[in-house]
């Protein structure tokens, strides 16, 4: 007997379910409900395998893009180049003003 997507708590027990998990939300959802579970956008960021699942609840999403392209499409992260020039930096929470304080 399967469960109930949205009754799912974590993103790999989701995943194992054939569901979809919002990253920034930490929701389980139906794969066929999830565009009425957001309407309005508020997942940024979602999967449905395993392999892209966060390592550490409770890290700050920022920390789990690994390039300027994918911190800059979230609105709560932002890219701090390491000044090598070769594109390496970290992604940070913060927005159009700066980072926020640790």
């Amino acid at each position: 007997c399967t469960n109930s997507c949205s009754q799912l708590t974590t993103c790999l027990n989701c995943t194992v379910e054939e569901c979809i998990w919002c990253q920034n939300e930490e929701r389980c959802v139906d794969k066929t409900a999830y565009t009425a579970s957001f309407p309005y956008g508020q997942c940024r960021e979602w999967t449905t395998h395993q392999a892209r699942c966060r390592a550490t609840a409770g890290r700050s999403q920022c920390n789990f893009f690994r390039t300027c392209f994918q911190c800059r499409d979230d609105p709560e992260c932002g890219w701090c180049d390491d000044g090598s020039g070769t594109g390496l930096g970290d992604c940070l929470p913060g927005g159009n003003t700066g980072p926020h304080p640790p």
